[in-house]
Protein backbone atom coordinates (compact mmCIF):
# COMPACT_ATOMS: atom_id res chain seq x y z
CA UNK A 1 0.00 0.00 0.00
CA UNK A 2 2.81 2.42 0.87
CA UNK A 3 4.45 2.02 -2.54
CA UNK A 4 1.22 2.76 -4.39
CA UNK A 5 0.53 5.74 -2.13
CA UNK A 6 4.10 6.98 -2.55
CA UNK A 7 3.92 6.84 -6.34
CA UNK A 8 0.63 8.73 -6.13
CA UNK A 9 2.21 11.36 -3.87
CA UNK A 10 0.08 10.46 -0.86
CA UNK A 11 2.69 8.81 1.40
CA UNK A 12 5.64 10.22 3.30
CA UNK A 13 9.22 9.06 2.92
CA UNK A 14 12.65 9.79 4.36
CA UNK A 15 15.78 10.17 2.24
CA UNK A 16 18.50 7.64 3.13
CA UNK A 17 21.76 6.57 1.47
CA UNK A 18 19.85 3.74 -0.23
CA UNK A 19 16.97 5.95 -1.37
CA UNK A 20 13.56 6.81 0.00
CA UNK A 21 12.13 4.67 2.80
CA UNK A 22 8.77 4.98 4.56
CA UNK A 23 8.42 7.07 7.68
CA UNK A 24 7.50 5.19 10.85
CA UNK A 25 3.86 6.25 10.51
CA UNK A 26 3.59 5.63 6.75
CA UNK A 27 3.13 1.85 7.00
CA UNK A 28 -0.23 0.47 8.07
CA UNK A 29 0.50 -1.71 11.10
CA UNK A 30 -3.09 -2.62 11.85
CA UNK A 31 -3.13 -6.05 13.49
CA UNK A 32 0.63 -6.07 14.02
CA UNK A 33 2.30 -5.82 17.41
CA UNK A 34 4.90 -3.24 16.31
CA UNK A 35 5.50 -0.09 18.32
CA UNK A 36 7.17 3.00 16.84
CA UNK A 37 10.59 2.07 18.21
CA UNK A 38 10.48 -1.39 16.64
CA UNK A 39 9.24 0.02 13.35
CA UNK A 40 12.02 2.61 13.35
CA UNK A 41 14.54 -0.19 13.81
CA UNK A 42 13.06 -2.14 10.92
CA UNK A 43 13.27 0.90 8.64
CA UNK A 44 16.74 2.00 9.76
CA UNK A 45 19.55 1.98 7.22
CA UNK A 46 22.89 0.84 8.65
CA UNK A 47 25.63 2.16 6.32
CA UNK A 48 28.15 -0.45 7.54
CA UNK A 49 25.83 -3.35 6.75
CA UNK A 50 24.92 -1.87 3.40
CA UNK A 51 28.61 -1.31 2.58
CA UNK A 52 29.12 -5.03 3.12
CA UNK A 53 26.23 -5.73 0.73
CA UNK A 54 27.78 -3.40 -1.86
CA UNK A 55 31.01 -5.39 -1.66
CA UNK A 56 29.06 -8.60 -2.31
CA UNK A 57 27.24 -7.03 -5.25
CA UNK A 58 30.56 -5.78 -6.62
CA UNK A 59 31.94 -9.31 -6.35
CA UNK A 60 28.95 -10.65 -8.28
CA UNK A 61 29.29 -7.93 -10.91
CA UNK A 62 32.95 -8.84 -11.43
CA UNK A 63 31.83 -12.31 -12.54
CA UNK A 64 29.75 -10.70 -15.29
CA UNK A 65 32.72 -8.73 -16.54
CA UNK A 66 32.39 -6.55 -19.64
CA UNK A 67 28.80 -7.68 -20.19
CA UNK A 68 27.67 -5.68 -17.15
CA UNK A 69 25.76 -2.59 -18.27
CA UNK A 70 27.73 0.55 -17.42
CA UNK A 71 24.63 2.06 -15.78
CA UNK A 72 24.55 -0.76 -13.19
CA UNK A 73 28.21 -0.14 -12.40
CA UNK A 74 27.52 3.58 -12.08
CA UNK A 75 24.51 2.99 -9.81
CA UNK A 76 26.63 0.82 -7.52
CA UNK A 77 29.38 3.45 -7.43
CA UNK A 78 26.81 6.12 -6.53
CA UNK A 79 25.39 3.93 -3.77
CA UNK A 80 28.89 3.31 -2.43
CA UNK A 81 29.55 7.07 -2.37
CA UNK A 82 26.32 7.81 -0.50
CA UNK A 83 27.09 5.10 2.06
CA UNK A 84 30.65 6.38 2.53
CA UNK A 85 29.31 9.89 3.12
CA UNK A 86 26.88 8.55 5.74
CA UNK A 87 29.62 6.94 7.84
Amino acid sequence: EWIVDRVSGRAEAVETPIGLVPTVDAIDRTGLDLDDETMAGLLAVDPSSWSHEVALIDEHYSMIGDRLPKRLEAELDELRSRLDAAH
